[in-house]
């Protein structure tokens, strides 16, 4: 991208974040409405999706329409012929790969400008916000770490990690590089930090990928001396909403994309589901695609200022609810409640594995027993009742093909 067009968008964005709400609200639905109207002359999938509704773009007039669309599901990202636009050519195209939670992987392709904005433009907004600068080093940890190059070592001053590297030599090669912001997932870190400590002494530490907890937000935070900011995405969309220092909530990029918070089910997607449209990839236009996780909307207004809208992601996917015997569902947060805080526990994950069965695999710390074993199940069955739980001690806990821990995860019930 010509680099004043890329300091003209930059610039943009940087305003916009500062108008008022409706302002901000007023232009995204000129960006939808744009964008709608794009897919349907433009892509196969979309024309069929409309006309098989006996709609066109122009019937979608308030954002209680869209629910006349179909919700996009992971799956339809697998044979994505029909999701590209005309007169883009897919071996000219940004990629992206997805493993998912089922390891069953999808390929997302952003022309230029999405790539552009989503990869590195709106990520830069929301770090300038939290206080971090262009000549601060920033340490990337990643299952499969980025080759160095020039543009990420000289210019982006970033150096990527492996996660599965030993602690204690990242940490030399953290002391080495002297990293102003650290940025992982959250069960990463906590591994880090006490290996860190004292050591490595960054001014931000930004999570995304997983579950954040307020403890385990502590633990990073007390661990490295710094402030915690948690950002909010997918690799369909990039970054979709961060924290600010005022941490009122999760700040939405209203320029380049719009989340809706499902009010009511959907082709049997829950209540609370989390669909968003990209508004600036227009290659392969993604409309009202499932995200997996759910979330709720905060309707005031941030004390930073900023006009984006607030939401709060639970970053628990929908896959991660406990399905209990007797009907209902319980979410990730209440599951892992009664065992976070236990001492004996350094690390865990809870599976739904049968119908009504729970597998608690543990990595003890020196103070784990028999006791601990019996306050496991005393807090976790009033949480699922009618579910057995079994508890089994691990040396380790593999993440998932992504690199990703899902502390809670459902493997009875299908979460494709």
């Amino acid at each position: 991208m010509n680099p004043f067009v890329l300091a003209a968008e930059m610039l943009a964005l940087q305003r916009e974040q500062w108008r008022p709400s409706h302002v901000v609200r007023e232009r995204q639905w000129r960006l939808l409405r744009s964008m709608l109207a794009h897919a349907y002359d433009t892509t196969p999938h979309y024309r069929s999706a409309f006309d098989a509704r006996g709609i066109t773009p122009a019937d979608i007039r308030t954002p209680d329409d869209l629910t006349r669309l179909p919700i996009l599901k992971k799956r339809d990202l697998r044979a994505p012929d029909g999701l590209f636009a005309r007169g883009y050519k897919r071996e000219s195209l940004h990629k992206s790969f997805s493993s998912g939670s089922t390891g069953e992987g999808a390929t997302t392709y952003f022309d230029d400008r999405a790539w552009v904005i989503g990869r590195f433009l709106v990520k830069l907004r929301a770090r300038l916000a939290c206080g971090l600068r262009p000549w601060h080093n920033a340490a990337l940890f990643q299952w499969i770490p980025n080759e160095p190059s020039f543009l990420r070592r000289r210019i982006l001053r970033q150096l990527a990690f492996g996660v599965h590297e030993p602690l204690d030599q990242t940490t030399d090669s953290l002391v080495s590089f002297g990293p102003h912001a650290l940025y992982g997932f959250p069960s990463y870190l906590t591994r880090l930090a006490p290996v860190a400590a004292g050591r490595v002494r960054p001014r931000f530490v930004f999570t995304s990928g997983e579950l954040l907890t307020e403890r385990v937000r502590e633990t990073i935070a007390s661990g490295f001396g710094a402030e915690v900011f948690d950002i909010y995405g997918c690799t369909e969309m990039k970054e979709i909403a961060w924290e600010c220092p005022a941490r009122s909530g999760y700040h939405v990029n209203a320029d380049s994309v719009f989340v809706e918070i499902l009010t009511q089910e959907e082709d049997g997607v829950p209540a609370g589901s989390i669909v968003v449209t990209s508004l600036v990839n227009r290659a392969m236009p993604l409309i009202r695609y499932l995200v997996g996780d759910s979330g709720s909307w905060i309707p005031e207004a941030c004390s930073c200022g900023r006009g984006l809208p607030l939401m709060r992601p639970s970053l628990g996917r929908l896959a991660d609810y406990f399905i209990l015997p007797g009907g209902g569902e319980v979410s990730p947060y209440n599951v892992m409640d009664p065992v976070e805080a236990l001492p004996g526990v350094a690390q865990f994950e809870i599976v739904q594995d049968r119908t009504d069965h729970a597998l608690v695999r543990v990595v003890p710390s020196a103070t784990f027993d028999e006791d601990t074993k019996r306050e496991i199940v005393r807090g976790l069955a009033p949480v699922i009742p009618g579910m057995t739980i079994t508890i089994e001690v691990v040396d380790e806990i593999r993440p998932e093909k992504s690199g990703k821990f899902r502390i809670v995860k459902n493997t009875a019930f299908s979460d494709s």
